[in-house]
């Protein structure tokens, strides 16, 4: 099983997505206070913030699941959790995208699950983490 996650995690290494996930992250806004304090009310004005937020959050999410507790191998399964966060990430992405109407987060959804995608559509990649 370890050489199983072993080579899951070789295989997301060559596609390489972890390095432009986070140069998208670093260009997507930050959050903004006011958007979120009118989320936490249920009542938001601005639409294209909230939007841009959203797509914010589900990368933050892809990129932070490979994070270790430092206790290793079949304690923390980082490849794995990766694996599954690009799937989820790129599912939840997918649905966003359908809803969207803010120009700047349907410019950033595309080049998010372009990324993603390379892991979500990896018929090899997919056997493998199943098999996990």
């Amino acid at each position: 099983m370890e050489k199983m996650h072993v080579d899951l995690g070789r295989m997301i290494n060559t596609i390489g997505i972890k390095s432009p996930l986070k140069e998208m992250l670093r260009s997507i806004p930050d959050y903004d206070q006011k958007t979120l304090y009118e989320i936490e009310n249920r009542y938001c004005n601005d639409l294209e913030s909230m939007e841009v937020m959203a797509v914010r959050r589900m990368l933050e999410k892809v990129l932070h699941s490979a994070e270790s507790s430092g206790y290793g191998f079949p304690f923390s399964l980082k490849h794995l959790n990766f694996f599954i966060a690009c799937m989820e990430g790129d599912k939840n992405l997918a649905d966003l995208s359908g809803k969207a109407t803010a120009s700047k987060s349907s410019a950033f959804i595309p080049m998010v699950r372009k990324e993603t995608g390379k892991i979500a559509s990896n018929t090899s990649l997919i056997e493998k983490a199943r098999n996990l």
